[in-house]
């Protein structure tokens, strides 16, 4: 018999698709001058993608969904692609796998391509975040954003977190304490994954956050923390003009 969490989590990956990405809802960036659909039409030749569909964008990029639940992004922020870098090839528990980095040359010098995995996003994550938020409020007058500092410099020990872990029990219902658990676990889960992997950024929040196909949150935005790319990122010159082959489903 399935429990409540199990449940939950199969419930919101019954979608046809994931659509993390589409979370994105900052005012559109103006560093691209226009060439965003230019520059995506010439990856998807480039890269043999075949068709991709808009997915959103932030501050410093796009992004695309493309075939096989994987998202293409296109950013300005160099420190995305260093810190993506990293983890490519990793089959991280809390951390969207990165498939390629590319850093782009010539008329696109500047840019960034990566190619990673597409998490699913719900407003049901909105509900475990604020759950736990509220829990920690009105037990402690401990802010959330406090709490996962604490637990990122070390300062939270594994007792401590034990002692959460019963006072959620015992102050929500079973399901809702089930996925209150499931999500601070989640979260400690993502940044154990970043520390051990040495990566910098350290916004995880739940803009940045969505949920893999077996259930476990993850992070995908990496931005914002180590500058420096690595030497062995792939570099891409695309062709100056798209031809009539370009593709079409765009």
């Amino acid at each position: 018999k399935m429990n409540g969490i199990r449940h939950y989590i199969r419930t919101m990956l019954s979608e046809a698709y994931y659509t993390t990405w589409g979370s994105l809802e900052e005012s559109p960036i103006d560093n691209f001058n226009g060439e965003e659909v230019e520059i995506v039409q010439k990856l998807s030749k480039h890269l043999k993608i075949g068709k991709v569909a808009p997915l959103g964008n932030g501050t410093s990029g796009f992004a695309y969904y493309i075939p096989n639940n994987r998202v293409l992004k296109i950013t300005k922020d160099k420190s995305e692609a260093a810190e993506a870098f990293k983890i490519k090839g990793k089959k991280l528990k809390h951390l969207a796998n990165i498939f390629d980095v590319y850093a782009l040359h010539g008329r696109y010098e500047g840019t960034y391509v990566i190619i990673s995995e597409l998490l699913n996003n719900t407003d049901d994550l909105d509900d475990s975040e604020a759950w736990l938020e509220n829990f920690l409020d009105d037990e402690f007058s401990y802010s959330k954003e406090f709490f996962f500092e604490d637990y990122s410099n070390g300062s939270m020990s594994p007792d401590e977190i034990k002692d959460y872990t019963r006072r959620i029990k015992e102050y929500y219902e079973p399901w809702k304490a089930e996925r209150t658990i499931w999500f601070m676990n989640g979260m400690f889960g993502i940044i154990n994954d970043l520390k051990q992997n040495k990566i910098l950024s350290t916004d995880w929040g739940l803009h940045n956050i969505g949920i893999k196909k077996n259930g476990a949150l993850a992070m995908y935005d990496l931005g914002y923390g180590d500058p420096d790319v690595h030497k062995d990122v792939k570099k891409l010159a695309l062709q100056q003009e798209i031809s009539n082959d370009s593709p079409s489903d765009y």
